[in-house]
């Protein structure tokens, strides 16, 4: 290499963006945005859609430095062309945010739901649904048109009710990967989003028939459980929990424990026990409830989990209890009797008092009162009168408290799929081992939206339009979905081939994560020589098998000029 070339070496962090660039290739992200949002602005919106994303991912720059990070960035490599990064000033940016909005953004997540579903092989028998809410900063009033979403004052998932906000839902399939989002107005509840799910749920299966499988099992938390929403799936399957609210959960429970005929499931976790945190328990039964006018399958399920606060709520009712016992037996306390018989029928007035937690023993003791006056030598004391006395202990009814702690232990999952039958097969044939480990999946929609509000991926919300907000909650849920491919296509790729990678501290894993990756590939670094772009260092054994992992190669990491 001559001097003058290495005068003219301009060296890049690019870290793993170029994996995130490659996927949103795959997931024909450009092209697609540029279909369904055709404009004749100089940057076509598809490839601003893509520094978007990038910068989402990058590790999150503000809003208004992207001009400044697309300008010490390789634009060729990250972009697909060495577009100015001026089409990232805050003047462009709020021209595309309102082209994308005017098209509308659902009509973008659905088409490259369909991509996702067209080019990965994804699970789509079991699709979950769940919503959170995001909080905003500003004072935003109410949207003047009626498709436009309202950033208003609502139920805070975050314990910030002084923020106002919009809701996410979404529902998504493989475990974690966006299938449909909406974006909601901010005081919508979840009983009115699960309806507003299953109505867009029909809608697509009507245009979109080949994003959902054709025996797909909608899976959601309890707020799924109302008369609306469980007319909507009376031809579909559905798994949730049933809410303790309803009086059919407290009997079956009652039932479940009073029959005490358990199937043990055992541990379900993969996860690896700890001394403070050791892994719960399941065991199940087989009940029958009644909503509705319907009847359906409620599993019931015993966790050995340790509650703290329905433990908590069990010490105040034995409390409470055994004050109300108190207060109850306190006049009999006081009480004197010169009659045994009399002091023995009031002993079994008292017995027959008792809480469910606890009962009364009650004991006749005597005192002995004598005459007075000076005895004689010799002379024994004189009985005058013998008064009787109650004397009682509360006693812990241990059964019923144990009972009671069986049934905190408890819960229903809620399903209209039918029972296993022996020696029958059904295409619905779940245990209930399945369907509650299918319901345990709801896990990583939590994972998702933690994804969506963490400060390293989103700072809080200060938009001056609404609008722009609900453009860039879609941006947030398509970097989702290509952070969520990514670790899809790793631990898919490991299993099939049976084998592990090395994780954190070089230790094998067999679920490595899409942050794993980032951390791997901090350290890269390009250089750029005569319009060329090279790596700047040989990629160790470990990244090359990240790669591989993900059906890439080095040459993503490198890139020519056009000219």
């Amino acid at each position: 290499m001559s001097f003058s070339e290495v005068k003219n070496m301009i060296p890049q962090h690019v870290y793993h963006l170029p994996i995130i660039k490659a996927y949103a290739d795959k997931l024909d992200l450009v092209n697609t945005v540029n279909k369904l949002v055709p404009s004749n602005m100089e940057t076509d919106i598809g490839t601003v859609v893509l520094g978007l994303v990038i910068d989402t991912l990058s590790g999150r720059s503000p809003l208004y430095q992207l001009e400044s990070f697309f300008e010490h960035t390789n634009r060729e490599l990250l972009l697909g062309s060495d577009i100015p990064s001026s089409a990232f000033n805050d003047t462009n940016l709020g021209r595309v945010m309102k082209t994308i909005y005017a098209e509308g953004t659902s009509k973008i997540l659905t088409g490259l739901s369909l991509n996702v579903y067209n080019q990965f092989e994804i699970d789509r028998r079991h699709i979950h649904f769940d919503t959170t809410s995001i909080n905003t900063y500003g004072d935003y009033e109410l949207a003047q048109q009626d498709d436009s979403v309202n950033i208003v004052y609502g139920y805070s998932k975050d314990s910030r009710p002084d923020l106002k906000q919009f809701i996410v839902s979404m529902l998504c399939a493989g475990g974690n990967i966006p299938l449909i989002t909406k974006i909601e107005d901010g005081n919508t509840a979840d009983k009115k989003a699960n309806e507003n799910m299953l109505n867009t749920i029909s809608k697509h299966m009507k245009e979109n028939k080949e994003i959902f499988d054709e025996n797909f099992v909608y899976i959601a938390d309890s707020a799924l459980v109302n008369e609306n929403n469980l007319s909507a799936l009376k031809n579909n399957r559905f798994i949730t929990r049933l809410p303790a609210s309803y009086g059919e959960c407290k009997r079956a429970i009652q039932q479940a424990v009073e029959d005490n005929n358990w199937t043990k499931i055992g541990v379900l976790s993969q996860e690896k026990p700890t001394k403070n945190r050791p892994l719960a328990f399941y065991k199940t039964s087989e009940q029958t409830v009644e909503l509705y006018g319907e009847k359906y399958r409620a599993v019931v399920v015993h966790s050995t989990a340790n509650d703290k606060r329905k433990q908590k709520s069990l010490t105040k009712q034995l409390e409470k209890s055994q004050k109300k016992l108190k207060t109850q037996l306190k006049p009999y306390l006081k009480r004197s009797y010169c009659c045994k018989d009399d002091a023995l029928a009031e002993k079994k007035e008292v017995m027959a008092i008792r809480t469910r937690y606890h009962t009364v023993k009650a004991t006749v003791a005597e005192k002995v009162i004598y005459k007075k006056g000076r005895l004689k030598k010799g002379e024994k004391r004189k009985v005058d009168t013998i008064k009787y006395y109650l004397k009682v202990d509360i006693e812990d009814d241990t059964s019923a408290a144990e009972l009671k702690e069986k049934e905190y232990g408890c819960f229903i999952m809620l399903t209209n799929i039918p029972k296993p039958i022996p020696n029958e097969e059904a295409m619905y044939d779940y245990t209930a081992k399945q369907i509650l480990q299918y319901y345990k999946e709801q896990s990583y929609m939590e994972k998702n939206f933690s994804f969506l509000k963490d400060d390293r991926i989103v700072n809080g919300l200060f938009l001056k339009k609404p609008e722009h907000i609900e453009v860039i909650g879609m941006i947030l849920v398509i970097a989702l979905m290509i952070w969520r491919l990514i670790e899809h296509e790793m631990r898919k790729s490991l299993k099939n081939e049976a084998i592990q990678v090395a994780g954190w501290d070089n230790k094998p894993t067999h679920r490595p994560t899409a942050f794993m990756l980032t951390v791997k590939f901090k350290h890269i670094i390009v250089l750029q020589i005569n319009g060329e772009t090279i790596l700047g260092q040989s990629l160790n054994e470990n990244l090359i098998d990240f790669l591989t992992l993900l059906g890439l190669d080095q040459s993503i990491f490198t890139a020519k000029m056009q000219q």
